[in-house]
């Protein structure tokens, strides 16, 4: 086990305690940490997902600034762009989406990224679009809809799993 890795985090109410003592994980201390990055999703002690998405969008924002110039490049196919969108930009947006799928507001902000990646697709201004139309054109169905499908397959699955992951989604 790697410890620089590793850290002791209190949740909710439980903060404090996890300050008063001293964490060891075989011999070596274990710092205490207010945040902390599991399988890329940036975690604080109040468990914030809007602490959560707010980095899934500033990724997102990088991924879309540097894609930009392949998909102003009028001398790629669109159907390759629309696949390039779909295969890396969509991907990032919904990544840890199953703890925060069927809520629209928060998904607001990540599916304004996506809309200005697919009028730039399609070559079109923001004032002469209208963004149900252009998706269904793409093929590409609403964040939240995406989400909440993913959000959903998470519930059903995890009540036959034997892991950590049936007991922290049983109350969703």
């Amino acid at each position: 086990i790697v410890i620089s890795k590793c850290g002791v985090m209190g949740f909710y109410g439980s903060c404090l305690l996890a300050y008063t003592f001293q964490w060891y994980l075989q011999g070596n201390p274990v710092p205490v940490v207010d945040t902390y990055k599991y399988l890329g999703i940036m975690i604080d002690h109040k468990f914030s997902i809007s602490a959560i998405m707010d980095e899934r969008l500033k990724k997102l924002e990088t991924a879309c600034r540097s894609l930009n110039p392949f998909l102003h490049c009028v001398g790629i196919p669109i159907a390759l762009k629309i696949d390039v969108l779909k295969a890396i930009l969509i991907p990032v947006a919904l990544y840890g989406s199953e703890l925060c799928g069927m809520n629209k507001l928060i998904y607001r902000k990540l599916q304004s990224c996506i809309n200005s990646a697919c009028r730039v697709v399609l070559g079109i201004s923001m004032r002469s679009s209208n963004q149900l139309m252009i998706s269904k054109e793409l093929g590409i169905l609403p964040l939240e809809v995406m989400a909440s499908v993913r959000r959903s397959r998470l519930f059903f699955k995890s009540a036959s799993l034997k892991t950590w992951l049936s007991f922290l989604t049983k109350d969703l």
